[in-house]
């Protein structure tokens, strides 16, 4: 499994690593402006865009892949439209909308979700004000817009991973 931020999934890059079993987890931890404000990107390559792009050619270059979703206390409020851009196929926010799909119907993306780990004191006091409780709000949000789906009938995939939330540490 190599694990990435996505921004070196260029189409050289990829065709060297075809045909050896190779998985990539591709991080994203938002949708557009968040995901390149959150990650700090500067670079053209650090994009948004430049990660979807890399993304579509793991899907149209027949990679096992998934995307990683960390969720912290900056995100959780828009984990639900980051399900709907990643499950929902009929949603117009949807980034395999125009995919070469093998049976040419769009499916969900392959998903896992991890949750952000205090790594300072700092970041402690931030989660025990207020960090949980918008993480947890954020995550019943998410996952109602899941239940959603699946009473709509998609076929929505089972988590690559989800991470335990300790609410206590």
């Amino acid at each position: 499994v190599i694990i990435t931020n996505g921004t070196f999934l260029t189409e050289s890059n990829l065709k060297s690593l075809q045909g050896n079993d190779i998985k990539i987890a591709v991080s994203l931890w938002g949708l557009g402006s968040d995901n390149d404000e959150a990650r700090g990107a500067i670079r053209p390559q650090d994009s948004y865009e430049n990660i979807v792009a890399g993304i579509k050619r793991l899907h149209e270059m027949g990679f096992d892949y998934n995307i990683n979703h960390v969720v912290t206390p900056g995100n959780a409020d828009k984990f639900a439209d980051f399900i709907r851009a990643m499950w929902d196929t009929k949603a117009d926010t949807y980034i395999g909308r125009d995919w070469n799909w093998p049976n040419s119907t769009p499916l969900p993306i392959p998903l896992g979700i991890a949750f952000f780990r205090a790594q300072s004191q700092e970041d402690i006091t931030a989660l025990q004000n207020g960090g949980y409780d918008r993480m947890v709000k954020g995550l019943r949000q998410g996952f109602e817009v899941i239940h959603n789906l699946i009473m709509r009938g998609e076929a929505v995939p089972r988590l690559g991973k989800i991470d335990y939330l300790q609410l206590f540490d």
